[in-house]
């Protein structure tokens, strides 16, 4: 009896350490924390040395982009699937018309877009994508 009840735990103690490994594996590579305001527009956070957002298969690269006013951004399709981005206010953030001037980008098309706003966060995400993190973005614009 003592050997079947061990196996029994044994056999648990896997399940339990695989599904927590395969949760804290997904959510490493899958979830950015939604940012708070406080730290998006800390002054002491470091600024792109180019303002631009790179979208591949995989997600928004930077997610968080910190850039200083007056700023255009360039956003570039590198994926071989077109995406469409707009403001995403869902995300806790006000509007930001400027990402709603992006609209759809084919494979391997940019397009720069002036943001007309300081101290201010812009949230945006895939339209089609919406629900995943790695297609959430947000631009940090800083006063200087």
């Amino acid at each position: 009896m003592r050997a079947a009840a061990r196996r029994r735990c044994s056999r648990v103690a896997l399940i339990g350490a695989a599904v927590c490994g395969a949760a804290c594996g997904s959510s490493i590579t899958r979830t950015v924390p939604l940012p708070s305001t406080t730290s998006l527009l800390d002054p002491s956070q470091p600024r792109a040395a180019v303002p631009a957002v790179s979208i591949t298969a995989s997600g928004f690269d930077p997610q968080v982009l910190h850039v200083n006013y007056p700023v255009t951004v360039t956003f570039t399709n590198a994926d071989t699937v077109a995406h469409t981005l707009e403001s995403a206010p869902e995300l806790n953030w006000d509007n930001c018309p400027e990402m709603n001037a992006v609209g759809s980008l084919t494979p391997g098309q940019s397009k720069a877009v002036p943001f007309s706003e300081k101290d201010a966060v812009c949230a945006y995400h895939d339209v089609a994508l919406r629900a995943e993190t790695a297609f959430q973005g947000y631009i940090a614009i800083h006063a200087s």
